[in-house]
Parts: C-alpha cells; structure tokens; sequence
C-alpha cells in the first residue's frame, strides 16, 4: 500500500512539472504572430486594423489608413516600440485619421504585453497601465 502512495505521488508531481498549466511564461506576443487591432485607447478600432510580427520583432501592418512599420524591443522590464514610420495616404474618412492619430501616437507609448480580457486577446498597456491597443486574433480570409 506504501508503495503505491509513493507511486501515485511521484507519478502526480511529474505530471505537474509537464503539464505546461502554468501561463506565467507563455509569450503574448510571439515573433510570427499576427493580430487585428480591436480597441484603440478603448475605443472600437477601423476594421482591417491590423498588427503583425515578424520572426525579428519587426511590426508592420494597416494601421486605420496606412500601412505602417516599427520595432518591438523586449527587455527585462517588458517592451518598448519604435515610433516607427507609416505611408502618407491621403485619409479622407474623419473618424479614421483621427483613430490613425491615436494609433501611431500609442506604439511608442507601450511598456509591455498581456493576455487580454477574452481568450487570444493580447493588451499592450502604458506605464500607467492603461490598455493603449487590445488585439484579437486575426480572422482567417
């Protein structure tokens, strides 16, 4: 009987080391990912919002009226973008240049990267911990 207690166990313990339950570690952005832009500064994106990574951390993607490009750095305290750069297209929709405005101004802003309120969101917060962009998974085409 002591025996099979002592198995048990053992055979409990190491399911625990390889189950792989703990989130802790899991990267919410992984190089390769690609996400549509939901919520900027908590207000409902443009569709077609779009914010993709590459295998070397370099971002590109359809901010609300140009496509756009920076640098995601990771550090120890989290991660920081570049201010970036973005085509020049004339935005004549209102309400999309002033969510483009709004979206550029926030990438330099981001500090660092969390799961989002709803599974696969991902929330790129400020030092004050403000949600400056809420992504989503990107919808298949």
């Amino acid at each position: 009987m002591r025996n099979a207690l002592l198995a048990s166990a053992a055979i409990f313990a190491l399911s625990a080391c390889l189950s792989g339950s703990d989130d802790s570690g899991t990267d919410p952005l992984p190089p390769g990912s690609n996400f549509a832009v939901l919520a900027i500064d908590g207000e409902a994106a443009p569709d077609g919002t779009t914010f993709e990574l590459g295998p070397d951390d370099a971002i590109a993607g359809q901010a609300p009226c140009n496509r756009f490009m920076a640098q995601l750095s990771r550090t120890d305290a989290g991660i920081s973008i570049s201010p970036g750069a973005s085509t020049r297209m004339a935005c004549l929709d209102e309400a999309r240049s002033e969510a483009e405005t709004r979206f550029l101004a926030a990438l330099p802003e981001i500090t660092a990267a969390s799961p989002g309120p709803e599974a696969g969101q991902v929330a790129l917060t400020d030092t004050d911990g403000a949600t400056r962009l809420l992504l989503g998974p990107l919808a298949a085409e």
